[in-house]
């Protein structure tokens, strides 16, 4: 089935972006981990790697991914078009959401997909005229219930088409759809979903040179109902100081540029270049303002389908002898 070829993105290593990316420090950051039950101190979060005098505070690869893709969400929200290839891709972008504490849904805010609709986009999916048998199968490795997987295959060679009038049916069917696009939601696509593995990853961000210095930053609690402060309820963060610079590294696999995920990361990557990165704890207090060393930042591309097999294996081992660029070049690349 076409669709699943979506799912096969990342089968065969076909190019690799490798992006060293030079953070500063604008001001404080909290990257913490957290409050200790009982404890009102919020820690940074620190390891000690070898040839390091002491323990260093770092930004997590998790806290760095979710901040690029909160902004890519943003971005491709507010203009679908420019992202899109297809109608279901726009779909997608449109639908995605990302709800707090819950996993990431195509689906409408009335949490159902009216009949027409519905229609319009097994159709757009290329979904319409299969068969329910077929599309059992189809279900069930995009995640599905088997039992709920078993109900389409009790259809027969029904198409999906015809079985849009079964209230029961077009419940599952909206769960297929739902999980269908994941596929072509080019956020999903370079991010990853629960169905689907993204093809970008990052490295934790690791400060530069020995003297990276912490301080703690004490607060009260406010009471929101007098908005005064609150009694016995005090608390401390522990912040890295301003001018600290750290390094991370950004890894996409199988990315070509003009495609849909081309785009998106060229907007973000522009977006932080003009506007900076904010991330950690305590944002809306201006913590986490991280400003991109342009002139440091470089980014390099593989074309493994193009090279040798001496070459492939140079190229994989060390990344940095692709096709070089600097972070501007890289989003005009990418746009293009």
């Amino acid at each position: 089935m076409e669709l699943l070829e979506g799912r096969h993105h990342l089968a065969r290593l076909e190019t690799r972006l490798l992006v060293q990316l030079h953070l500063r420090a604008e001001g404080a950051v909290l990257p913490g981990m957290g409050v200790e039950p009982g404890m009102p101190i919020k820690m940074a979060f620190k390891v000690k790697l070898p040839g390091w005098r002491a323990e260093k505070p770092i930004v997590l690869a998790t806290t760095l991914k979710g901040a690029l893709r909160a902004l890519s969400e943003r971005l491709a929200k507010a203009s679908p078009d420019a992202f899109a290839s297809s109608k279901a891709e726009k779909k997608a972008i449109e639908l995605h959401v990302e709800p707090q504490g819950k996993p990431i849904q195509h689906r409408p805010e009335e949490d159902e997909f009216k009949p027409k609709e519905l229609e319009e986009l097994l159709e757009a999916l290329g979904l319409a005229s299969v068969p329910a048998e077929r599309a059992a199968d189809l279900a069930l490795m995009l995640g599905m219930q088997p039992e709920d997987a078993g109900e389409l295959r009790e259809q027969g060679a029904k198409t999906l088409a015809d079985l849009l009038k079964d209230e029961a049916i077009r419940r599952l069917l909206s769960d297929l759809v739902e999980r269908s696009l994941a596929l072509h939601c080019p956020i999903c696509r370079l991010y990853g979903s629960p169905s689907l593995a993204g093809k970008l990853r990052l490295a934790d961000a690791l400060p530069e040179g020995d003297d990276v210095r912490t301080r703690m930053r004490v607060h009260v609690g406010i009471d929101r109902r007098s908005l005064t402060a609150a009694e016995n309820i005090l608390y401390y963060e522990e912040v890295v100081e301003p001018g600290v610079a750290f390094t991370t590294y950004i890894v996409v696999d199988n990315l070509r540029p003009g495609t849909p995920e081309g785009r998106l990361l060229a907007s973000t990557l522009d977006a932080i270049l003009k506007l900076d990165l904010q991330l950690g704890a305590s944002k809306s207090r201006g913590l986490g303002l991280l400003k991109v060393d342009e002139e440091r930042s470089r980014a390099w591309f593989c074309d493994f389908s193009r090279a040798d097999e001496m070459r492939a294996a140079e190229l994989l081992t060390d990344p940095r002898r692709g096709e070089e660029f600097r972070l501007r070049e890289l989003v005009r690349w990418l746009m293009s």
